[in-house]
């Protein structure tokens, strides 16, 4: 059966006549005829009688109708889509941790709601473990992925969004915060030791080459917000990305420090996506996105 005739169909249905919805369709009222008398033939069916000037479905008809309409309006949609991406609904999945989404989540849902675009996001983190998150995009089943790690697989763009500097964080009045320059006694402070995940090293551990075994840490967490906000209420000192730190800087009553080590420590960021080709407008829009709102980032806090 030709998907064309089914059009037609519902054409006529709902126009109530030939000329109507040939011209609805912009085609001529034979060609409508035609794919009508097709439809009686594949049926074994009449699906339309003369009621006056007017076309009224038969009990078939009706019948035909409510079951093919929502998936010919699906069909339509899916083919307006692949042609004119700016006019379809688009769901765009990705990965990154709930810490890098403070990055760029919130600008970017902006600039989705003044755009052209009919789009949402959808982080597939909470749902896929880890470990997983290059394999899925592999998979196809998400777009691209903020991670400190590259995507070693052929055909994928890796792009360094930026490196962000690791700083010492403790509360203001901190009673050995003037101290925090001094290394021996920054590793003898009492920490609360941050990760990207649980199942990590902590993220000091894992960049620092020195012997810092004997560190007390009495607290870790796999989330930023957590952990800037234990800092904020204790004694406790912390080692974070410097961007979330000033973020909260005022609002928590923080006092940020230069870590005390020779060399300055930093967390590289990513964007790694399936190279993209240029018909895909939409998630060529959103890479371009992302990549202004981090370049931006300090910008923002």
């Amino acid at each position: 059966m030709d998907l064309n005739s089914l059009k037609y169909f519902i054409a006529v249905y709902e126009e109530k006549g030939v000329s109507n919805a040939a011209i609805q369709l912009g085609v001529t009222p034979s060609a409508v005829s035609q794919n009508i008398s097709k439809l009686n033939e594949y049926y074994n069916e009449v699906l339309f009688i003369r009621s006056g000037s007017h076309l009224v479905p038969t009990s078939k008809g009706v019948s035909l109708y409510e079951s093919i309409k929502p998936h010919i309006e699906a069909i339509t949609t899916e083919s307006i889509a692949l042609r004119n991406p700016r006019k379809s609904k688009r769901v765009i999945s990705y990965f990154s941790h709930k810490d890098g989404d403070i990055l760029f989540y919130p600008q970017l849902l902006e600039k989705i709601s003044n755009s052209n675009f009919d789009v949402s996001l959808n982080n597939r983190a909470n749902y896929v473990h880890k470990d997983d998150w290059v394999d899925e995009l592999v998979l196809r089943k998400a777009d691209f992925l903020i991670s400190t790690h590259t995507v070693e697989h052929r055909g994928f763009e890796n792009i360094l969004l930026f490196e962000e500097e690791l700083v010492a964080v403790c509360r203001k009045g901190h009673l050995k915060g003037k101290l925090m320059n001094d290394q021996s006694c920054f590793l003898e402070q009492d920490f609360i030791a941050w990760s990207t995940s649980k199942d990590q090293p902590f993220v000091l551990d894992s960049l620092y080459e020195g012997d810092i075994e004997n560190r007390n840490i009495v607290y870790s967490s796999d989330s930023l917000l957590t952990t800037l906000y234990m800092v904020s209420k204790s004694e406790l000192v912390c080692v974070v990305p410097k961007y979330h730190a000033q973020l909260l800087e005022q609002e928590l009553k923080l006092s940020i420090f230069p870590l005390p080590f020779e060399e300055s420590l930093s967390i590289p960021v990513y964007l790694s996506y399936r190279k993209i080709p240029k018909k895909d407008i939409v998630l060529n829009w959103m890479i371009k996105q992302i990549q202004e709102i981090v370049q931006n980032k300090s910008s923002i806090i």
